[in-house]
């Protein structure tokens, strides 16, 4: 059977991710909304859409569970319970309906996480969603702020592009912060003064350290540089310490997160836009050199870069080289990114095998 077009009138603009309230005046065949309540694993379910724009498609699967707390996929603002299913879920028909083997609807697909790890919206929030939008109509309130229900996806790579990661390496960079330097920009970049100020001035202060070996001890040497590590402390005061980087990368034009002593660079580009590497490399260079005022040693033989991206396109980018100190920074096919190993195609095949590989080491 061939499409055929509809007209519809929005009469209530997005509240929940995905979904909306239309109204049209012809005859459409119709699915009934079940119950996501009466859900059990192991159900078999009909995901049901146009993923990557092919019309028409229909995936099954299980139910693996019909509660995934959103907790456990690192949503902390949510309250939403999904439905997990190994029926495939992509950007096409994500937004469509999930369906049990009676045709009833018991989920809005909204994520794919992994091959056979996808999620649905339950339909029992469809209800509350439904009740309150009737409500809100029949007492002609102002249409409410558009808010955010499901799991929110970030496309970091458009179409055709590749994303270059650069993720620098610093040696000993708690025990080469320089006091003075510290206490300086907490004054006047955080705006820590007084008393507050003079409790990390004796933090910081009249340390001490030597060596014990054997009974026998070295002498004593005061410590004028570093942060205590192992301490509460240690990671925010280096992150205070470090404050200035952001506004140099930032002159670049060129995206970074920071977490304590792992800064990392990113950036999407086509791959033969050389002015974009141009711009990375120099950015590079002055992050080296305001790393060596402030007494910090970025390890050149130790960063790594890898792009990410479809492989016809990465091969684009091989023979255009970044250097740093002389040396040249090729692309690696996987790098440990804050203990997650991350590879070109991000399919995490290399993070699975470390972490499968892991019990029976241990067992042995």
């Amino acid at each position: 059977m061939a499409p055929q077009p509809f007209k519809f009138k929005v009469v209530l603009r997005p509240v929940l991710s995905c979904l909306f309230v239309a109204h049209s005046q012809g005859p459409l065949p119709v699915l009934r909304l079940s119950q996501s309540s009466d859900l059990r694993p192991g159900e078999f379910v009909v995901a049901v859409g146009s993923p990557f724009s092919l019309q028409n498609t229909v995936t099954t699967g299980i139910v693996s569970t019909a509660n995934r707390n959103s907790l456990e996929l690192g949503f902390k603002d949510s309250d939403m319970d999904y439905i997990q299913t190994d029926a495939i879920i992509n950007y096409g028909n994500s937004g469509g309906p999930l369906v049990n083997l009676d045709g009833d609807v018991i989920g809005i697909n909204t994520l794919k996480v992994a091959a056979g790890i996808s999620f649905a919206i339950p339909v029992d929030r469809i209800h509350q969603f439904l009740a309150n939008s009737y409500n809100r109509q029949a007492s002609r309130n102002s249409l409410p702020k558009k808010k955010f229900i499901g799991v929110r996806m970030v496309q970091l790579t458009p179409f055709g592009l590749i994303s270059v990661l650069v993720l620098l390496d610093l040696s000993a960079a708690f025990d080469t912060v320089d006091h003075n330097i510290l206490l300086e920009r907490l004054e006047h970049a955080v705006g820590i003064t007084g008393t507050a100020l003079q409790w990390f001035v004796s933090y910081l202060s009249n340390r001490l350290q030597f060596v014990h070996v054997n009974g026998e001890s070295s002498s004593h040497t005061e410590v004028n540089y570093g942060v205590p590590q192992g301490s509460v402390l240690g990671p925010i005061l280096f992150t205070l310490y470090m404050l200035p980087l952001g506004s140099i990368i930032r002159r670049h034009s060129i995206h970074f997160h920071c977490y304590a002593d792992d800064t990392q660079l990113y950036l999407s580009m086509k791959p033969d836009n050389t002015h974009q590497l141009v711009k990375l490399q120099e950015c590079l260079k002055d992050i080296k050199t305001w790393m060596a005022a402030n007494f910090l040693l970025l390890n050149s033989d130790k960063t790594e870069v890898i792009v990410l991206g479809p492989e016809n396109l990465r091969n684009i980018v091989s023979n255009q080289i970044l250097t740093l100190d002389g040396i040249t920074l090729a692309s690696s096919n996987t790098v440990r990114n804050l203990g997650v190993i991350f590879d070109q195609d991000m399919s995490f095949k290399a993070h699975i095998k470390q972490i499968c590989k892991t019990p029976f080491a241990q067992h042995l």
